[in-house]
């Protein structure tokens, strides 16, 4: 039987010594009469135009433990798939509404996975728009290769919210959708049922789904900065913040980003760097950064064993490809930033690395780096 980690209803139980009076209840009163049912639970569907409605058992003293657990079971599964019509409802019904009612959570995987893709899908009648291939197989029919670059994908963002106007407006050709298909798989709400939505709302909820979702976006509006200061000594006890440590910053509040890996904040600090000094950032070779990174961590650390820790976050002995140089760092950082972005009420996407082939989305404006961890890079 399903868990539930919480009740959405609230439940009393009450012991009765005989029948109440149901002379106004006729048909409830027959079935208690008839078929001998002895547990009673009143029940009322979020939307439901049916009015109240009850649920009715049979137990005796040995079962009665189980046998609750199971009504309590049964209530709460009508609850959530009550809810989640209901929100279907307002979703096709009022999509300006739906849009803005429920903006906050728009940036959570959990809520298109399993409020909007498998609701919609029955609601749609199992429309398709074709919308498998992997993306590797999509930037071959654009003829952009295997690979989707940070670039490519930024570019594309960039064109997401036009494309998907087009698409509703029925004037979008091929290469529209295969970039809407292709940022969806890469923000981990590929479903067909997601476009067919888009399709039914106005251009201004178009633009508000665009920037409520793609990092660039969200980027672009936020109002948190960063900054890698010289706080001057190791931490004793956290050793991997260093001497120069990543602080973010929201409404005055100064936030800390504790990384647990020396690695994890030499590689988050290389990128930072890029942000300041490169116009158009795109998927870096760390493989090419070892000199850099032995002397951030020289610097940051206090002692020079910054070749050990590149090494091991490669894993060169275990002759691993590029596409896997960051598995060691990946969850340290997502881990560590996103921690970092919830104490601000920040959205993580676009302050985190997803994969080898991604950067950060960070605005260069929006980042302050000590100089003397420039001038230790332009050291010989």
């Amino acid at each position: 039987m399903t868990r539930w980690n919480e009740f959405l209803n609230q439940y009393d139980l009450e012991v009765l010594d005989e029948l109440p009076y149901m002379d106004n209840h006729p048909k409830l009163d027959s079935a208690f009469k008839d078929k001998d049912y002895n547990l009673i639970m009143g029940m009322k569907e979020p939307g439901a135009s049916t009015g109240k409605q009850y649920l009715l058992a049979k137990s005796d003293k040995s079962s009665l433990r189980s046998d609750i657990s199971k009504i309590i079971h049964a209530s709460e599964l009508v609850t959530r798939q009550s809810v989640q019509e209901l929100m279907i409802h307002h979703a096709l019904c009022s999509p300006g509404y739906f849009f803005q009612s429920t903006e906050h959570i728009w940036e959570s995987q959990v809520f298109w996975k399993n409020y909007v893709k498998r609701r919609l899908a029955d609601a749609f009648g199992g429309i398709s728009y074709n919308i498998a291939p992997s993306t590797s197989s999509l930037l071959q029919k654009l003829g952009l290769g295997e690979i989707l670059t940070h670039r490519k994908k930024m570019e594309m963002q960039e064109r997401f919210a036009k494309d998907l106007i087009a698409i509703r407006n029925s004037t979008s050709d091929e290469r529209a959708w295969t970039e809407v298909k292709i940022i969806l798989e890469s923000l981990n709400i590929n479903n067909t049922e997601v476009i067919h939505y888009l399709r039914s709302v106005s251009d201004r909820d178009i633009e508000h789904f665009v920037n409520k979702v793609t990092p660039r976006m969200i980027a672009e509006q936020s109002t948190m900065t960063m900054e890698v200061k010289y706080v001057g000594k190791v931490d004793k006890k956290r050793t991997s913040d260093g001497r120069f440590r990543v602080y973010f910053y929201k409404d005055g509040i100064e936030q800390p980003v504790h990384f647990k890996r020396h690695s994890s904040c030499i590689l988050y600090i290389i990128y930072l760097i890029d942000i300041k000094k490169t116009a158009e950032v795109d998927t870096l070779d760390i493989m090419k950064y070892e000199n850099d990174f032995c002397k951030l961590f020289n610097e940051i650390y206090g002692y020079d064993g910054g070749k050990e820790y590149f090494n091991t976050m490669l894993s060169k002995a275990n002759g691993h490809s590029e596409q896997k140089i960051l598995k060691n760092c990946l969850s340290d950082i997502r881990m560590a930033v996103g921690n970092a972005c919830e104490r601000l009420n920040e959205s993580a996407k676009p302050y985190v690395l997803d994969d080898a082939l991604s950067h950060l989305c960070v605005l260069d404006r929006n980042v302050k780096i000590d100089d003397r961890l420039i001038a230790a890079l332009q050291a010989k």
